[in-house]
């Protein structure tokens, strides 16, 4: 999770992905990897792909706040795009 995150930070997207991916592999059970894929896919404007990350971290620890704020501000960005 760790070097998902130094390349994200380096904007190296393709490896950032890579090692989040890896991450989830590794422990599909980690809500905080689903959580942090979700804050990467959020940030290159993958939406829904953001908001299924999010969901899915509530899913396996719902006592996590960050995921329930991430998810609103994703569905009120939403409904932007949509123009609703």
């Amino acid at each position: 999770l760790m070097k998902a995150e130094i390349y994200a930070a380096m904007q190296e997207n393709d490896l950032a992905m890579k090692y989040y991916d890896l991450a989830i592999l590794n422990d599909p059970n980690d809500g905080e990897a689903f959580f942090k894929r979700g804050i990467f896919l959020y940030g290159l404007d993958n939406l829904e792909g953001a908001m299924e990350d999010f969901t899915y971290s509530i899913q396996l620890d719902e006592n996590i706040p960050a995921p329930y704020t991430n998810g609103g501000l994703l569905k009120f960005d939403l409904k932007e795009k949509k123009g609703d």
